[in-house]
């Protein structure tokens, strides 16, 4: 088990993780905090950021491991969802990934925001003596919109769907049957809508059976009247396995993320939707979204 004080920030992507790594390394003290610190971005080099993935992963593990599915954490995450590899493997191959890496830090906290472990909330127990996990979730329409928008997930240039190994029904063997039938005739915001219910709906279910884990809507922190409350009741909740004392000037620190989000453009919001993507989304999101109080 790896015993370090661990803090993770898990979401389906595109609800502020960068934000709330940064958030941790501010206000927490004695703390280490990485955004998603195995992961190579194609489209924002960093020489830096490059040679510290490969330092710490290796070449093969950060690169063309990810890219067949023999390492990273996405790859863990949609084994375990699909139910397609030994839990015990799962969680053995998670703590190889991540036992010298965590430990190589001399800080009392560790703190990992990363989408890609939407599909570890239960295996993280196993693996984390010390830990407390948020999982991140966000209006469906708005999360459609933003990945959209993104321009990577289910375009001609997405690499990981290209080889197969984006979450799909396909990796499935029960209870997509329906969509498997219509996967390669649905539309890249049907396939969109489809990735919001699946990975959402795991990581909920996963964190609802865990005390030290919890579900916080993305709303509620980024866009709520009482904002700051609920954001200092998310680091009460981090810091809990110690009371530690949430320190760093954070008050207004939300100020700046609410505005960004709001430059979002290109494919548009809900209202301006068509009548076929609003009954689509309806049909596959509906019902996760009236189970998290969206209308």
């Amino acid at each position: 088990m790896i015993k370090k004080k661990t803090i993770f920030i898990i979401s389906g992507g595109r609800t502020g993780t960068k934000f709330f790594a940064r958030l941790f390394q501010k206000v927490l003290p004695d703390c280490v905090s990485c955004h998603e610190p195995d992961t190579l971005y194609l489209r924002s080099f960093s020489l830096e950021h490059y040679l510290f993935v490969f330092r710490h992963f290796g070449f093969f593990s950060s690169g063309f491991g990810k890219l067949f599915g023999k390492r990273g954490m996405r790859s863990l995450s949609n084994h375990n969802v699909t139910g397609t590899r030994a839990r015990k493997d799962i969680v053995n191959s998670l703590r190889r990934q991540r036992e010298d890496f965590v430990n190589s830090f001399p800080q009392e906290f560790y703190v990992e925001s990363n989408n890609q472990l939407y599909g570890l909330v239960d295996i993280i127990p196993e693996v984390f003596s010390n830990y407390r996990i948020i999982c991140i979730v966000r209006d469906g329409k708005d999360w459609v919109r933003s990945r959209m928008n993104h321009k990577i997930w289910f375009s001609r240039t997405d690499i990981m769907n290209l080889f197969g190994k984006r979450l799909n029904p396909h990796m499935f063997s029960h209870g997509q049957q329906k969509f498997q039938k219509t996967w390669n005739r649905m539309s890249r915001f049907e396939k969109i809508c489809w990735s919001w219910v699946q990975i959402n709906r795991f990581q909920i279910e996963m964190a609802r059976k865990d005390k030290n884990a919890t579900v916080v809507r993305f709303e509620d922190i980024f866009k709520a009247k009482d904002r700051y409350k609920n954001l200092e009741k998310l680091l009460e909740f981090a810091t809990s396995m110690d009371n530690r004392p949430i320190l760093g000037s954070w008050r207004g620190i939300l100020e700046k993320r609410i505005n960004v989000s709001k430059k979002e453009g290109g494919f548009p919001g809900y209202k301006h939707w068509s009548d076929e993507q609003k009954r689509q989304f309806h049909d596959i999101c509906g019902s996760l979204m009236q189970e998290l109080g969206y209308k």
